[in-house]
């Protein structure tokens, strides 16, 4: 509490290159990153630091594969991208996880269609994770007993990746690298307006 006194004190007396609106994963990366870089820098947010839709993520970190259905290529290839560099950057907390597709027979693609979209995900995806494959129904039968195979065509099994860390802790660190890097951030302080500032204080802000 003390610490956010402080942060809140110093928004009211110094000059900022740049006011961050919202401490979500992009505005706590965003902090971070202008801090480390040398830019004195501010981070508010309305309510606690990951409440809104950080905390209501599913935690994936995947490069899109619903949208190869409407060959939005461009688009899976920036997330599949965006996904290995998390990968890489962040590999304690991002791992890669399996998925596991049953179809059967009023699927709307067979297995094997199916399995040639996988493939050209992993291929987009400059093949960041393990191979997919494709299933059949007897493969199934042998590695998940507990699916009924009964109606089963066939399947598929593809990877991406996962935060294993809670989302809000991990939003939080990089809220915690803004201030090691000098930011001041508060969480429930509101920006109501804003305006050109007619001295150094900083104006537009609630608290």
């Amino acid at each position: 509490m003390a610490l956010r006194e402080t942060h809140i004190a110093r928004m009211r007396t110094e000059s900022f290159d740049t006011l961050v609106i919202g401490g979500g994963i992009n505005g706590a990366v965003a902090a971070a990153s202008l801090a480390g870089r040398g830019a004195t820098v501010a981070l508010i947010d309305r309510g606690d630091f990951a409440h809104f839709t950080s905390q209501a993520s599913s935690n994936l970190v995947w490069g899109g594969f619903k949208y190869l259905e409407n060959y939005e290529l461009p688009l899976v290839w920036k997330l599949c991208r965006s996904r290995n560099r998390l990968m890489k950057a962040y590999p304690d907390n991002i791992k890669e996880i399996g998925f596991y597709a049953t179809l059967d027979k009023s699927s709307p693609y067979p297995p094997w269609f199916a399995a040639l979209g996988a493939a050209a995900y992993w291929i987009i995806g400059q093949f960041g994770t393990q191979r997919p494959r494709l299933l059949k129904p007897r493969t199934i039968e042998r590695e998940e007993p507990a699916v009924n195979t009964t109606e089963v065509s066939g399947g598929i099994e593809y990877s991406d990746g996962i935060l294993i860390d809670n989302d809000a802790r991990f939003v939080f660190s990089f809220v915690r690298e803004a201030i090691e890097s000098g930011a001041a951030a508060a969480n429930y302080v509101e920006l109501v307006s804003a305006g050109w500032p007619s001295s150094t204080t900083p104006a537009g802000s609630s608290m």
